[in-house]
């Protein structure tokens, strides 16, 4: 069976120690020759429970004593709000970091995808644009070439005596036709 005595020595010895780092003076227990011992059994086995029970309201007013007067809250919970507190703190700033970053990063991606649109639109304008002047310089090279090949042949089967001539110019007036109304087109098209 256990000394109930062990427990109070425990308490003891911490409370000593305690008082002796924080530099405390606590009141005796007993004989002051218990004080002297540094480790071991504080107890005499021979204690009444009266006696016992004396020493633990003694201990506990020593403990309150070195609690209050130091005026040191309790190590492990003072050390684990300020970790949780420095914690809660560097995780704030990571987020706060991060909730600036991303409304950068939001903002860089409408710039972005606004530069793309517009960059699109250009594309495809440009395109168009350069669609229609092919377009337009084929008609003006091609029809006077073809109104020429035409005229030739009308000149081979002797139905014209200067078909070359005038096939050449009716290309020329349909060429320029063509780019006329292809012009029109595409300026009601912006």
């Amino acid at each position: 069976m256990p000394d109930p005595n062990d427990d109070f020595d425990e308490i003891e010895l911490a409370l000593r120690q305690a008082a002796k780092e924080h530099r405390i003076e606590i009141e005796p227990i007993g004989d002051t020759e218990d004080f002297e011992i540094e480790l071991g059994n504080y107890a005499d086995p021979s204690m009444s429970d009266e006696e016992l029970a004396m020493r633990q309201a003694q201990l506990e007013s020593n403990l309150v004593k070195i609690s209050g007067e130091s005026g040191l809250p309790d190590v492990e919970e003072n050390s684990d709000q300020s970790e949780k507190d420095e914690v809660e703190v560097e995780l704030d700033e990571r987020l706060k970091k991060l909730e600036t970053s991303a409304k950068a990063a939001r903002a860089n991606e409408h710039l972005r995808i606004g530069d793309q649109a517009q960059q699109r639109k250009a594309d495809r304008s440009a395109a168009l644009g350069l669609g229609i002047g092919m377009s337009i310089a084929y008609a003006i090279i091609g029809m006077p070439i073809l109104g020429f090949f035409m005229g030739m042949l009308l000149e081979n089967s002797s139905l014209l005596a200067n078909g070359k001539m005038i096939g050449a110019l009716v290309g020329i007036v349909l060429g320029f036709g063509f780019m006329i109304i292809q012009l029109r087109k595409y300026s009601d098209r912006q």
